[in-house]
């Protein structure tokens, strides 16, 4: 084999090593992403007593499901990313190639329960809100009849008012005409 052909195979499988790497340096990213989604799902999940008080005894078994749901992917990805970082050291290693599917993360009983938690949040704020406007209407009707009391007070006071007004006007004129009288 000549020098020149040599230098073709060399610089070929340098090529192939350097695209190898680069790859796998992506699924390694892609890889710590994914652990690192997976440990804020964890830090995400709520803590019993944010539930309402007769939803805190279902709480354990389906936040303990989705627990060991999450650790099972995040082992799966800790488990490819250690096989993709023995490649990535020496690329001519032979490492195990074949991966399992990662497994799935439902959470579904956990959903479910969440599900009936907020359910039941939204209906005790509806309740909330129509007790305020039942005790708001309440006020207000038990107040009609004292507006309307007060109502016709101000009416009558006017009345007196407009009367005295009509009586300092005839004053006022008398005591214009006598001012002139004597003056």
């Amino acid at each position: 084999m000549t020098d020149e052909r040599r230098s073709l195979i060399n610089q070929h499988f340098s090529d192939a090593v350097q695209e190898l790497q680069r790859e796998l340096r992506k699924i390694a990213t892609v890889l710590t992403g994914i652990e690192s989604e997976v440990d804020t799902s964890l830090n995400a999940i709520p803590h019993k007593g944010l539930f309402l008080e007769d939803l805190r005894n279902k709480y354990a078994e389906p936040a303990k499901s989705l627990r060991e749901e999450l650790d099972a992917i995040k082992t799966w990805a800790n488990s490819v990313k250690k096989r993709v970082d023995q490649k990535l050291a020496n690329v001519l290693t032979a490492v195990e190639s074949n991966v399992d599917a990662p497994p799935a993360v439902a959470g579904e009983d956990f959903i479910k329960l969440r599900t009936v938690h907020n359910e039941r949040v939204s209906k005790h704020d509806e309740l909330v809100q129509a007790g305020a406007k039942a005790i708001e209407l309440h006020y207000l009707k038990r107040s009609e009849t004292s507006v309307k009391t007060k109502k016709t007070e101000v009416a009558t006071a006017k009345g007196q008012v407009d009367q005295l007004n009509g009586e300092l006007a005839e004053l006022n004129t008398q005591i214009t005409a006598l001012e002139a009288v004597d003056g």
